[in-house]
């Protein structure tokens, strides 16, 4: 199966049958798809971190079913994890954009 030629002609649309005019045009167009990866990854990163905090107080709300300990680890952990999904955030805008960081 032949790969389509996709050339970045304008913030992230795709002209498929144009091949880059010069090397450094090629190099731009991966450059600008890296970063769009980069993106959606720190994006789903933050969001797990968020999950994981969720997840923490769910477990401390469950009361005398979960353990004590297990209660303690979840209740540090996800605050912890909570305390840096917040400290992503001005990067975060600054890096992806200020929509970047939806609660």
């Amino acid at each position: 199966m032949a790969i389509p030629n996709l050339t970045l002609i304008d913030s992230g649309i795709y002209d498929l049958g144009k091949k880059p005019d010069t090397m450094g045009d090629r190099v731009q167009m991966l450059q600008d798809h890296a970063r769009i990866l980069a993106r959606e990854q720190v994006e789903e990163f933050h969001r797990t971190l968020k999950r994981a905090e969720a997840l923490g107080r769910d477990i401390v709300k469950s009361g005398d079913v979960v353990p004590p300990g297990l209660r303690d680890i979840a209740a540090r952990v996800g605050s912890d994890l909570g305390s840096r999904a917040k400290m992503m955030e001005p990067i975060m805008q600054r890096f992806c954009g200020p929509d970047s960081v939806k609660d």
